[in-house]
């Protein structure tokens, strides 16, 4: 009789008929089985493990040995592997336009190009579709003979020709060899016509802001306001503030516009903290660009002097 200990990812007794811990070689042989017999559970667990590992046996030191003494020799270890009958449900892939980038500004007419990246985790994106304002405007498919491995990236490109003036949000759909569906988050560009009101966006330069201590001057946020098209003249562009800070209390009060100069493609809002001396969790400044207000006894004839990207 040989002792053993199990181990592996496998439950004794329940991924499998239960073992004893021992195994009897008969008389006259030279080996002997031990079986693992799989118990059907009908739970999805992929491909277990179960290890034996032969136990030495305590002897006496006497002379001759005992008929039941052994020693372990090598190999001392086996594994075997329960592989599962159950199928694991089929997830969705993932999928993400890498290219344009969120607030790109394009002029009429260009060709854009578009790009976006997917992976499935367990099989393929065979089919990937590419959307305008909910629009297809056009797919790219992949047919291999010898599947991609589980999870690898896969690139689709193609050229979007001669697009017209107008705001778009772009999504891709992605669609796995089993026929699941994934819809990318929305990328939004602008198209502008030549000659057309600039395109202005903003962006956080300098995001981080600090009150000064007992002897120092408080850091400074900033924010830049970029502008298209031509930069002959100044442009005024108007703007929200929103956040948790306090506009002219936390900070010196924004006055929701600020100037590009003429022959510039950008300008700063500075954000310059108040030092208070109050103990205070970290607060947050929002800034929004606005279309320019239109008052109400002024008729103002053609459009408006900038367009507000995203």
């Amino acid at each position: 009789e040989v002792a053993y200990e199990l181990g592996g990812s496998a439950v004794n007794g329940e991924d499998y008929q239960r073992l004893t811990g021992t195994v009897v070689i008969p008389a006259g042989e030279w080996s002997a089985p031990v079986v693992i017999r799989p118990i059907d559970d009908n739970l999805v667990e992929g491909t277990e493990t179960v290890v034996i590992e032969l136990a030495p046996m305590g002897c006496p030191a006497i002379w001759p040995p005992s008929p039941a003494c052994y020693d372990v020799g090598e190999p001392d270890r086996a594994l075997a592997y329960i592989r599962d009958n159950d199928v694991t449900p089929n997830q969705r892939p993932k999928v993400a336009l890498t290219s344009p980038m969120n607030g790109d500004v394009f002029e009429a007419g260009a060709d854009i190009h578009l790009r976006a990246v997917a992976r499935d985790p367990d099989g393929w994106v065979r089919l990937l579709q590419f959307f305008a304002n909910g629009d297809k405007i056009g797919e790219v498919a992949m047919e291999f003979i010898q599947p991609p491995p589980p999870g690898e990236e896969q690139v689709f490109e193609m050229k979007w020709e001669g697009v017209p003036a107008g705001r778009y949000l772009l999504t891709a759909v992605a669609t796995d060899n089993q026929g699941l569906r994934s819809v990318s988050e929305p990328v939004h560009i602008a198209v502008t016509r030549p000659g057309g009101p600039p395109v202005v966006t903003i962006h956080a330069r300098d995001p981080h802001a600090r009150e000064g201590g007992p002897n120092g001057e408080p850091n400074s946020a900033f924010f830049r306001v970029k502008r298209t098209g031509s930069t002959d003249e100044p442009l005024t562009v108007h703007y929200l503030v929103d956040g948790t800070a306090t506009n002219g209390e936390d900070y010196e009060e924004l006055g929701g516009v600020v100037t590009i100069p003429a022959g510039r493609r950008s300008g700063v809002i500075e954000v310059r903290p108040i030092n208070d001396d109050l103990p205070e969790r970290l607060e947050t400044v929002v800034l929004k660009l606005v279309e320019p207000p239109v008052l109400a006894n002024v008729s103002i004839l053609g459009e408006s002097p900038y367009v507000v990207g995203r």
